[in-house]
């Protein structure tokens, strides 16, 4: 697998960043920042200068664990009633029982989004992405080599940069995740929503044509001490072409691995190891916060703690491929965990800890544990 193509755009995305171009920001686009996770070993490295009514962003996804890149190169244009995007990304992922046999797979392209803000809280995105896939792996057979190209259409209402929900609507190159959400910002009325629409299409030299559509929604009830955030996510393939002949189930229908939905990760079932993707997923969360203190200071082994909360988390998701394979009760996957959040301060740095103990009920799998450290602005 050669890699200098990767580390030239690395080494672009570093040049630009310091180019003169940009150093005439303001004091807050300033700086390199990070997020850092555990036990997957990503550290996650961002930067941002903003000059005049344009926008630069470089992000880099390290997972050293696995030896797995992510970056992306983005530039946003303001106008007055909407802006526009262009990104270039890479990424390359190699599954940690294959790495000595090199194993590997890519996904690189562009996108171009155009943001129509209907107010700070809620917007309608537009995207064109074009996916070039690359693997050597043997299940990945029907995806290499291929090309994906599909419009989107979004709606949001909650926080411009949001990752889930940024995600869902097409920006979802080298972002950091949420473990837990007690300090997760999600919108007016403690209420979040997002819709995404993609077409795919074969007209431009593209190798699928599908529709898929993905949903989600947040909310946050208050109560006198303590506070609960709920999630639901639905996904499905509403339109697909079936294979005449596949190897393994996930291909088989014509779409691209990666597009698939899956249940593990951060943003998922989090005490859950493996499960094959699936075209439908239904998934809900539960996080039950209670704060020890909050907006309060206190110094512990040289760091100020300003809150710090415990969280039960509980959540049930399937995954299938169609609408009878979800709703099967057999297929239902439960999650219970307990965790906790922290802000701190370390001299001039802010972020947020998080570690969570979680465990997929009647899974061969043992108890997950997840951690993450986030710096903030």
């Amino acid at each position: 697998m050669k890699r200098f193509d990767f580390f030239a755009l690395i080494f672009f995305i570093y040049l630009v960043g310091l180019s003169p171009y940009s150093v005439e920001a303001s004091d807050s686009n300033k700086g390199l920042k990070f997020d850092f996770y555990l036990p997957e070993g990503d550290l996650s490295l961002y930067f941002s200068r903003f000059k005049s009514l344009t926008f630069f962003e470089g992000r880099i996804l390290y997972d050293f664990v696995e030896g797995n890149f992510d970056a992306i190169l983005r530039y946003k244009y303001y106008k007055k009633k909407f802006f526009l995007e262009f990104s270039l990304f890479d990424t390359i992922d190699f599954k940690r029982p294959e790495r000595r046999s090199g194993a590997f797979e890519r996904v690189r392209g562009v996108f171009f989004r155009s943001i129509y803000p209907i107010n700070y809280y809620s917007r309608i995105v537009y995207l064109l992405e074009v996916d070039q896939y690359t693997s050597n792996k043997p299940d990945l057979l029907f995806t290499t080599d291929t090309t994906n190209t599909f419009v989107t259409l979004g709606y949001q209402i909650g926080i411009p940069d949001d990752p889930k929900s940024n995600e869902i609507i097409g920006d979802k190159r080298a972002r950091a995740k949420y473990i837990l959400g007690s300090y997760r910002k999600i919108g007016p009325g403690d209420f979040g929503f997002t819709l995404g629409i993609n077409y795919a299409f074969k007209w431009t030299g593209g190798d699928y044509e599908y529709l898929k559509m993905e949903m989600e929604t947040l909310k946050r009830f208050q109560f006198r001490r303590t506070f609960l955030i709920t999630r639901f996510h639905f996904g499905s393939f509403p339109i697909k072409k079936k294979r005449d002949e596949y190897q393994v189930s996930f291909d088989k229908y014509v779409i691209p691995v990666p597009e698939l939905f899956f249940l593990t990760g951060r943003d998922n079932l989090r005490g859950l190891e493996a499960a094959e993707p699936g075209t439908e997923q239904v998934l809900v969360t539960f996080e039950y916060v209670k704060p020890l203190f909050e907006n309060s200071y206190r110094r512990f082994m040289g760091i100020g703690w300003e809150s710090v909360y415990m969280v039960w988390y509980t959540g049930a998701g399937s995954v299938g491929f169609g609408f009878k394979e979800i709703l099967d009760k057999d297929r239902l996957i439960y999650d219970l965990g307990l965790g906790c959040e922290a802000v701190f301060n370390f001299r001039k740095l802010s972020g947020v800890l998080t570690l969570l103990f979680a465990k997929a009920l009647e899974q061969p799998s043992g108890i997950k544990i997840r951690a993450s450290v986030k710096l903030l602005d």
